[in-house]
This record gives structure tokens, sequence and C-alpha cells, in this order.
């Protein structure tokens, strides 16, 4: 209900809106409710907000609560968004930035292992497929050879019977 005041009274791109969503994604976070929270991160990060370093925690978050999630070629990207924004602001030297900079050389590295086993995963559906294609044409072809041979059997049967 404060929210949706927040919003009628202030307008939509009041710049405290943002924090107030990054806050509830935060307790969603510790609640252990990781789609929500990353929920309301997306809402904080489409808000307008005067504090780029603001902008770096939500990104931050956003790629730690990806990471959780298992996608980590979208938490690479919010991270990679983060690093580009700590840079910019606080340099290369700095901890946050370093800190940043080692989490994205770690998800960069868990993003490429997902994509091997997925193109890995990928083949051996292929294989199967082709496989269960081929177990398919063999189950065919025998149900019509057995369907020929009794037809035979009767062309057989009616040469003798008229000998």
């Amino acid at each position: 209900a404060a929210q949706f005041l927040m919003e009628f009274m202030a307008g939509k791109n009041y710049s405290g809106i943002s924090s107030t969503y990054y806050r509830m994604g935060s307790h969603y976070y510790d609640a252990g409710k990781l789609e929500d929270a990353l929920q309301f991160y997306k809402v904080a990060a489409a808000r307008r907000s005067e504090d780029r370093m603001f902008d770096c925690l939500i990104a931050r978050n956003s790629a730690g609560v990806l990471a959780r999630l298992g996608q980590f070629k979208l938490a690479f990207d919010y991270e990679k968004k983060a690093y580009q924004l700590y840079v910019t602001f606080l340099g290369d030297e700095h901890n946050a930035t370093k800190a940043c900079s080692n989490t994205l050389i770690q998800l960069m590295k868990l993003a490429v292992e997902q994509e091997k086993k997925s193109k890995i995963q990928e083949k051996e559906r292929v294989k199967e497929s082709a496989a269960d294609a081929v177990a398919d044409q063999i189950r065919a072809d025998e149900e019509a050879e057995e369907a020929q041979p009794t037809k035979k059997k009767k062309k057989q049967s009616k040469k003798r019977n008229k000998k």
C-alpha cells in the first residue's frame, strides 16, 4: 500500500521508488524466494535512480540471484553491467571493481561450462532421436515382412490346391 501511495503521489519517476523496490527484492532474497527477488530487482532497475552506485548494487544483486538460479550467461551480463559502472565511477583499482571483476571471471567460466554441457546434451538428444527413428523404421520393416509371408502362404496354398 505504501509503495502504491508513493508512486501515486510522487509519480513513477520519483527516484526513491527504485530503492524501495530494491529493498523489497532484498527481503525476498533473504527469505529464499529468488524468482520474486529477481522481479523486484528488475523493477528497481527499470525505475529512475539518481545514484549510479545504486544501479551497480541492483545489477550485482540481480547477477547473484541469476547465478543461484543457474542462469550463468544472464548473470554474467548483469555482472558485466555492474563492472562497467564501477570502472566508470570508481576506477580499475577500487576494491569493489576488483571484486566485481573476480565475480565476472567466475561467472564467465560457469557460463562457458554450462554452454558446453548444454551442447553435449543436445548432441545426445539428436543421437537418441536418430536411434529412435532407426528403431521405428526397423519395427515398421519387420511388421511389413510379417504381413507379406501370410500373402505368400495363401498364394502357395492356392497353387497346391489346384494341383
